[in-house]
């Protein structure tokens, strides 16, 4: 199973190799909330075995839906395909500034490797974001991967019913994702306008504040409604509000990330994809542990408290600071 979710992982790669840069609103789907409902259901009636199955058959489907639908957005490559169709038709040539798709596999490969590499090395605004996010990314799966323990452990419930409890966070989700990319879109506007028209990536940032007090402020109130045993709907309130922070800061960190390397938006992903992805890995393999030794009110705190000293600066630095920190990142090529 470790070997396949590695394999499965290697999906990842193929946004390096695919020049996309559209930032658009930022839409969050409560993928990894709903998924684990499902996932119950499926594990409780047809066996967890087909939990894989179906997983797989979905990815099929959309992967072959994506490929026929989904259509091309990076302005500069379209730039590039109607420079060369000018071309074509003219006989005159039609230089542009987009350069990539003549160079060789190899070039394109290795470039594709190693920019994620570099960012993440040399960019110091990308190592603020990215141990951020990564934070962030594992205490989200810090929560997944326990939850549903709570409630067979603890409420006594069955396997299909644990699971619907994820719907607490798929509300969370929701709430922040429309709510927030509203409040954002409108909020870029209006620092746009005062800027005369000038752009600049810390407008993304003001949402990263509350979500990164809602994170903290939901795991006290799941951990110490856990420990008191008090009616599941507290428990799913508290989960609720952490879920609204996860979603408001990771939608806040995107944008800035998106806004900082336009040109490079598919390899700054893969950069912050690595720690995100390392964080969530080792994450929910403490959280047995933690909850054993202090339980989920002591548990939930010490994570809390973490994170608030960890998040707390992060919208200030990138706010007053970031421009400053980007100036100082090695040219990526």
């Amino acid at each position: 199973m470790a070997v396949q979710r590695f394999d499965s992982g290697l999906a990842q790669l193929q946004s390096l190799f695919i020049e996309q840069a559209k930032l658009d609103r930022e839409m969050s789907i409560p993928h990894a909330a709903a998924l684990t409902i499902i996932g119950g259901l499926i594990a409780d009636s047809i066996g967890w075995r087909w939990i894989f199955w179906v997983l797989s058959i979905f990815d099929a489907l959309l992967l072959l839906l994506a490929f026929f639908v989904f259509p091309e957005t990076f302005g500069q490559l379209l730039l590039y395909r109607k420079a060369h169709k000018l071309t074509l038709e003219t006989g005159k040539p039609h230089i542009t500034g987009f350069a990539t798709l003549s160079q060789p596999l190899s070039i394109k490969l290795k470039n594709g490797f190693l920019r994620p590499s570099r960012l993440l090395l040399t960019q110091p605004i990308m190592q603020v974001v990215g141990v951020f996010m990564a934070f962030n990314y594992g205490t989200l799966f810090f929560v997944l991967s326990s939850y549903a323990r709570l409630w067979t452990n603890d409420y006594h419930q069955t396997a299909a019913i644990s699971g619907l409890h994820y719907i607490a966070i798929v509300i969370g989700y929701t709430i922040a994702a429309q709510g927030g990319a509203r409040i954002t879109d409108k909020m870029w506007q209006r620092f746009k306008a005062k800027a005369g028209g000038q752009i600049a990536p810390k407008y993304r940032v003001p949402l990263m504040l509350p979500g990164t007090v809602y994170i903290p402020a939901g795991l006290l109130w799941y951990g110490w409604a856990a420990q008191a045993h008090t009616h599941w709907a507290v428990v799913d309130a508290g989960v609720a509000v952490f879920g609204c922070g996860v979603i408001l800061s990771r939608q806040a960190m995107q944008q800035y990330i998106m806004e900082s390397y336009r040109d490079y938006v598919a390899s700054a992903a893969a950069a912050s994809q690595f720690l995100r992805s390392i964080f969530g890995f080792c994450f929910p393999l403490s959280a047995p542990a933690l909850y054993v030794h202090l339980g989920y009110g002591l548990g939930d705190t010490t994570i809390a408290l973490v994170f608030l000293a960890l998040g707390i600066p992060v919208p200030f630095v990138l706010w007053f600071w970031g421009a400053r920190l980007r100036a100082k990142g090695k040219a990526v090529v």
